[in-house]
């Protein structure tokens, strides 16, 4: 269970690499697109190719093909596949999040800060740190805006769902 909140942790706080992706080149696209240089789509697709899919596709990819099977995850190709997107898709939102909290300020330290405590708060949702029973009723919302929350329990679900236990008692066999 750890292994798999952690593999996300490492991910969402990885993607904070991802507030300068506009904010060093704000001055200059503003210029360049008031001279017609180019569309903003151009300048935004041109990111997202560069960006998005080198250090944010292929990170977690790499990593789940290296750490699934070492830490003796359920086999399977099915269940892999189903992890492995689960992963990617938690990497694209966070650093999505931080894209948008990127582009919305100027300041690279307030936008640094400020998703610092979007990922903090995510995970202290995501299920991991704090039990989903012991949340009262009035901040029980709250774990349905943590991006964690989903990923965790996805790949749970994923790695759960075949999953037998058998405990031996007392020369008994139980099954659960």
């Amino acid at each position: 269970m750890g292994i798999l909140f952690f593999m996300c942790a490492l991910l969402g706080f990885g993607c904070l690499s991802s507030l300068n992706v506009f904010a060093a080149e704000r001055i200059i696209f503003v210029k360049e697109r008031a001279n017609g240089y180019y569309a903003p789509i151009t300048y935004f697709t041109s990111k997202v190719l560069f960006d998005i899919i080198p250090l944010r596709v292929v990170p977690p990819i790499l990593m789940s093909v290296i750490i699934y099977n070492m830490v003796g995850l359920v086999p399977g190709f099915s269940e892999f596949f189903k992890f492995l997107l689960v992963l990617v898709l938690f990497n694209l939102t966070a650093a999505s999040i931080c894209l948008c909290i990127g582009i919305i300020f100027k300041d690279v330290g307030v936008a640094s800060l400020l998703s610092s405590l979007v990922m903090l708060f995510s995970m202290l949702f995501g299920g991991l740190l704090l039990n989903k029973e012991s949340i009262p009723g009035y901040l029980d919302w709250l774990k349905n805006l943590s991006f964690f929350n989903y990923a965790f329990e996805a790949m749970l679900v994923n790695e759960v769902k075949y999953l037998q236990l058998t405990e031996e008692n007392y020369g008994l066999q139980i099954d659960v």
